[in-house]
């Protein structure tokens, strides 16, 4: 396995190295999992060793049944490149399905922190932040965690990201309302007249305001 491991690290395209280890793991997936997972582990490149750490996870997970290890080498990809949407997407459906809405709010929480200062530098990931965000501010405000403080700082965060987003705007100001933070609902409403155009809409927001 160490001479096959090797040959992987350094040449991930190696096709008979690549076909010797599916090979081995339709005999023995268990051991499969664990040589991707050492590839995965050595590998510098953090493309290519998230890529080996997803591929591992995968067979933990739906081939040998292990979700807690799947867990973790899903964990140790996105620790290797958070900009691969591949393990982190797969590991939030994984809690998704298990309804484990605590490790998924600690998964998107560990995301934002890694993803959001490449904001400046890579624009491209601003969807992605705006959907991990998103989906923070549904969960943090559902009874079964019931934080609404939480849930008004993604839907605020998503409109810094987004100050187009009309409805994050209104997320925000109406938990801040909820809340009697004022301070804080206040130059939303601003936030929110700069991008709307009807007539009517301005007039109840002034209303609101007021």
């Amino acid at each position: 396995m160490e001479t096959l491991i090797q040959r992987l690290v350094r040449n991930p395209h190696d096709e008979e190295a690549l076909a010797y280890a599916h090979q081995a793991g339709a005999t023995d997936p268990r051991q499969y999992a664990i040589l991707l997972e050492k590839v995965g582990l050595a590998t510098h490149d953090p493309g290519y060793a998230a890529h080996w750490l997803s591929e591992s996870a995968n067979v933990w997970a739906i081939t040998v049944g292990d979700a807690h290890h799947a867990a973790r080498t899903f964990m140790a990809a996105i620790e290797k490149d958070p900009t691969s949407a591949a393990a982190a997407d797969r590991l939030a459906q994984l809690y998704r399905e298990r309804s484990e809405t605590k490790p998924l709010v600690a998964l998107l929480e560990k995301l934002v922190k890694l993803l959001g200062p490449m904001l400046g530098a890579q624009p491209d990931l601003k969807p992605r932040l705006v959907a991990i965000h998103e989906e923070l501010g549904r969960l943090w405000a559902d009874p079964k965690l019931g934080r609404k403080d939480r849930a008004s700082e993604n839907w605020k965060r998503v409109a810094e990201i987004d100050p187009a987003n009309a409805f994050a705007i209104y997320q925000a100001r109406e938990l801040y309302k909820e809340l009697e933070q004022w301070a804080e609902a206040i130059p939303l409403f601003a936030m929110e007249h700069a991008i709307i155009e009807e007539n009517e809409r301005k007039l109840a927001l002034y209303r609101d305001e007021s």
